[in-house]
């Protein structure tokens, strides 16, 4: 959304004409979701460990690792949301059907629950690998 909003505002524009080079405009504008998205897994993590007392019995350099791997994924869809669409209301729209499949087909029923020709499809969904990283974490 950052992205787009730059460039409906029109100072996208602006920033390509500074001597800043284009992955150092993409690193300044993804990285700090990224570090807040790492920030929110290991806080949700030490919640379960510590408070409701889930025991980890995998190994947290494994959670950590698969978390990074979800979240340059995660980014880099977002980083091609913001490159197909010219509006705000255009990047939402496009996040809503990025992101409800996902969701549908990784968290709420299993793999093996679906249609033999969707159960594929699922190998896409970066959610699923996720969330087979955190079940077997815990």
């Amino acid at each position: 959304m950052a992205i787009v909003r730059e460039k409906e505002i029109g100072t996208l524009e602006q920033i390509m004409v500074t001597p800043i080079r284009s992955w150092e405009l993409m690193v300044g504008k993804t990285l700090p979701f990224a570090l807040i998205g790492l920030l929110d897994v290991v806080m949700i993590a030490l919640i379960g460990v510590f408070w409701f007392e889930i025991p980890l019995r995998g190994s947290p350099l494994v959670l950590l690792c698969g978390a990074v791997l979800f979240l340059v994924s995660s980014v880099a869809i977002g980083l091609f949301i913001s490159t197909i669409s010219s509006t705000q209301h255009q990047a939402e729209i496009s996040t809503f059907f990025f992101t409800m499949p996902p969701l549908y087909f990784g968290v709420c029923l299993p793999h093996r629950q679906y249609a033999g020709w969707i159960q594929p499809l699922t190998y896409a969904i970066p959610l699923r690998y996720f969330l087979v990283i955190i079940r077997g974490s815990f």
